[in-house]
Formats: C-alpha cells, sequence, structure tokens
C-alpha cells in the first residue's frame, strides 16, 4: 500500500484530509498532533482553530476503534496510524530533531528507509524543497482538486481579513436571511424540519446521535447531511461564522460520497454565502449545475449570489429566469419572480 505522512497545514487546509487518500496508509506525525494541540489555545485566526479541535475531534472518535499508534482502519480502505520518530534511528544531518518541520520529515526519511513506499504531503515550499533534498517523493495537498490548491487557499486567506469578514459576513447573512432558499432538511430524512435551539438538550441529542453514527460509519450520508443542517440551521441562528465553517466541512465529506448531489452541493454553495465568500458561494452553485442543468433551487440561489453579492444584474437575470423556467409555479419561482422585479424597478431608477 502506498503511504502518506500529512503536514500539519494540510490539516489547516482540511480537517477531513485524512478521507482523501483511499485504499493507503495515512501516517500523522506526532509532532503534527502536538502543533495542533498548541493551536487549540494560541492567537490564531479562530477559523484555524477551529480546524485543529475539529482534527482531534475525528481522530479522537477513530480512537475509540483501536490504538493509533497501531493503525485504525477507515471505510474508504485507507489505514491510519500516527507515528512517533524513532529516536534510535539516524537521521540526515541536514534535519535538526528540535524543529517540528524537521522531525515531520525525519517520520517521512524514517518510513521510507524502512522500505514503505511513502509520499510527504505538504503545502509548505519550504518543506517540500528540503524533502526534494532528502530524495522525498512531496506533493501538494489538493492540487488534483477541480479548484487547485491555490485558489482554496487564496480564498482562505480572504476570509480570514478579520474586518473585511466581519461587515461582509454580516451583510450575507442579512441578505441571506431575506433571499436565500434552501433544501428542505426532511429530503434526506437527516433531521426534522424544527430547528431545535443551539444549547438545548434537543440540539445536543441530534448532534450527538449524528457523532455516534459517524463513529460507526465515517462514511453515513444521512448523519454527514443531517449534522451538516444542523449546523446550517445554527449558524443563521446564531449568526456564528463558526457554525457555518462546521456546515461547509460537512457538506463537502457528504459531496465526497456523493458528488453529483446538486441539492447538498447548493447548501454548501450558501453556506459559503454566509461566510462572506461570494467567489466560492458561485463556484459551487456552478457545479452543482454541471451535474444537474435544471436545478431551479441553484440556479435560483446562483442569481441571488450575483445580484446581491457581485451587484451583477446580467447573470443574475439569466439565472432567476432559468429557475423560472424549471420550477414553474413552484415557491422558487415565485421567489425568482420577485428579485427579478426587485431588479427592474432598479434598473428603471437609473441603478445598475
Amino acid at each position: 500500500m502506498k503511504s502518506y505522512v500529512l503536514d500539519t497545514n494540510v490539516f489547516l487546509a482540511d480537517p477531513l484530509a485524512i478521507y482523501s487518500f483511499p485504499g493507503s496508509n495515512v501516517l500523522i506525525p506526532d509532532t503534527v498532533l502536538s502543533e495542533l494541540d498548541r493551536l487549540k489555545t494560541s492567537k490564531m485566526d479562530k477559523r484555524l482553530r477551529f480546524r485543529g479541535r475539529e482534527v482531534s475531534r475525528i481522530l479522537f472518535g477513530l480512537s475509540e476503534r483501536g490504538m493509533l499508534m497501531e493503525g485504525i482502519p477507515i471505510d474508504d480502505g485507507s489505514t491510519v496510524r500516527v507515528v512517533a520518530l524513532d529516536s534510535s534511528t539516524s537521521i540526515p544531518p541536514v534535519l535538526n530533531p528540535k524543529n517540528t518541520d524537521d522531525r515531520i520529515l525525519a517520520v517521512a526519511h524514517q518510513e521510507a528507509e524502512s522500505g514503505t513506499d511513502v509520499t510527504l504531503v505538504t503545502n509548505d515550499l519550504n518543506m517540500l524543497l528540503k524533502a526534494q533534498t532528502l530524495d522525498l517523493p512531496v506533493v501538494r495537498y489538493g492540487e488534483d482538486d477541480e479548484r487547485g490548491f491555490g485558489s482554496r487557499m487564496l480564498q482562505t486567506v480572504k476570509r480570514n481579513r478579520a474586518v473585511v469578514a466581519a461587515v461582509v459576513v454580516g451583510i450575507a447573512a442579512l441578505v441571506l436571511a431575506l433571499y436565500a432558499l434552501r433544501v428542505t432538511t426532511e429530503r434526506n430524512n437527516a433531521q426534522p424540519s424544527a430547528f431545535p435551539g443551539e444549547g438545548t438538550s434537543s440540539f445536543q441529542t441530534q448532534e450527538f446521535a449524528y457523532q455516534q453514527a459517524l463513529g460507526r460509519n465515517p462514511r453515513d450520508f444521512s448523519a454527514l447531511t443531517g449534522l451538516a443542517n444542523l449546523y446550517f440551521d445554527a449558524g443563521k441562528t446564531s449568526g456564528s461564522s463558526t457554525r457555518f465553517e462546521q456546515a461547509t466541512q460537512y457538506y463537502r465529506r457528504a459531496l465526497q460520497i456523493q458528488s453529483d448531489n446538486a441539492d447538498v452541493r447548493t447548501d454548501l454553495a450558501i453556506s459559503y454565502f454566509y461566510l462572506g465568500d461570494v467567489d466560492q458561494a458561485i463556484a459551487e452553485a456552478k457545479a452543482s449545475l454541471k451535474h444537474n442543468p435544471k436545478h431551479p433551487l441553484t440556479h435560483y440561489n446562483l442569481g441571488v449570489f450575483y445580484w446581491k453579492g457581485k451587484k451583477d444584474a446580467v447573470n443574475a437575470v439569466r439565472e432567476f429566469e432559468a429557475a423560472i423556467r424549471d420550477d414553474k409555479v413552484g415557491q422558487v419561482a415565485s421567489q425568482s419572480r420577485e428579485l427579478l422585479q426587485e431588479i427592474r424597478v432598479q434598473q428603471r431608477q437609473g441603478g445598475k
């Protein structure tokens, strides 16, 4: 089996990274866990702190099945194992065992020396260059993703601009409270229609039930979408960006199972819009339409993203008209007609 050693920054880009290497050995240096643990109490951006906690939660769930140091199988045919640096083995002189990055490289080198077919996965340029000097195969995480790592990381950087993000998230939340339509949760029988208030026993019971289901089967689609919907509604009620971050993580994980599910991808797009990431919201909506070009709810929300997020009347009108054409007399068509009327009124008044 192919083995992949994951750097800390891989988990900060995607807490669900361990599920991205089906049929492989996923190796996590113990140094990575130490760095993630320190991150919890650091003054770093709260989204990164959240991702660090999410990784810990996932690994803690896996530990209930066995010993992480011995390796735990997951449902995609992979095995996840935490690896410590063996102090009795020699490491290349260019590596300093007191340096965290070098310790991660040393673990990868240690695995390679034992005969393992190992590849280091990192998004750090310095580590990539040093790995190459050690003749270690190395790849960037997400480079095979349809948007590419560079695009995803750029969006992450943009969202981390604290002042701008706070303003944009507030605007986006107001807009979506007025305009956005979501897929009903009854669609996948994952969650009752009435949202239980966050902090209530009902909310906590549902959250615990979904987490338990995922502990038994990390690819339980109903549990993944149910948990994502639960966090989405919590975010919409409280205005918490952290809840929307959680929702996006679980929607993405569900899409790893059903990549062509237009409903889930549309909900993911709306979540990004709530986070103020209009470009990513548009990209996800377009991806949804590639699989289902006549999905009225996606057309409607893409129209909202263009009109309310970009002030792009031309593309917004096109999407609203598509939603009406595909929905005809339903709620989506009705909402689309209302926004088309709003656009026309503003245009008559000299608006763009």
